[in-house]
């Protein structure tokens, strides 16, 4: 019986070994890139064969998270920062206001208009990005950017009429498209999706 188990053990551990050998030379021959590109390819086929009313609910789930999540974020940090600039305020002696539980209280309701600036801000932002993407199938580019911002500049400035609207929109467009062609070097960069990876050979000496 233990000559039968160590004759077991010594197969799976010679398939091991094979595999480890067949999945090197895979990666020296370019064999597991292509593998790769066909698992791509295969996830644009599954993306091709959606309806527009699957692709409109994929939309707007996408649009709704990023937009949601980036109110939060942005929310937190306003609140923080806010919370951290009115910590001086509490050891200020002013007659306005008598009490440590006021002082508090009025730090606690500066901080919150920090939050819903800085959350409305992020969210803007990050929410019209995301909606150019989605309507622009999916592409990501220093474009999605620059209309994210134009949207962004014209929600801002939407209450002091059209001419206004168009005004913020391209001076946060501009202002965009500036940094990142910067940023970038010049380049029109193409980004590929968040959680994308690529193989490294292992060289073997």
């Amino acid at each position: 019986a233990n000559t039968s188990k160590k004759r077991k053990t010594r197969t799976i551990a010679t398939k091991r070994t094979a595999g480890n050998i067949d999945q090197g030379n895979k990666i020296k021959d370019g064999s597991l890139a292509d593998v790769k590109d066909e698992q791509v390819l295969s996830m644009e086929e599954m993306r091709a064969k959606l309806n527009p009313f699957e692709k409109l609910i994929l939309g707007t789930i996408e649009v709704g998270t990023v937009t949601a999540g980036s109110f939060l974020s942005g929310g937190f940090l306003g609140y923080s920062l806010g919370g951290l600039g009115g910590i001086p305020a509490l050891f200020r002696n002013n007659p306005e206001v008598s009490g440590v539980g006021a002082k508090i209280a009025g730090l606690h309701k500066n901080a919150v208009g920090k939050a819903g600036s800085w959350g409305q801000v992020s969210a803007a932002f990050s929410g019209f990005h995301a909606l150019s993407r989605v309507v622009r199938g999916g592409r990501e580019d220093k474009w999605n950017g620059v209309i994210g911002s134009f949207a962004t500049g014209c929600y801002f400035s939407r209450k002091s009429g059209p001419q206004a609207m168009i005004q913020g929109g391209a001076s946060y467009a501009g202002i965009t498209y500036l940094l990142d062609t910067l940023l970038s070097g010049g380049g029109n960069r193409q980004k590929g999706a968040e959680f994308d990876y690529s193989d490294t050979p292992i060289l073997e000496s």
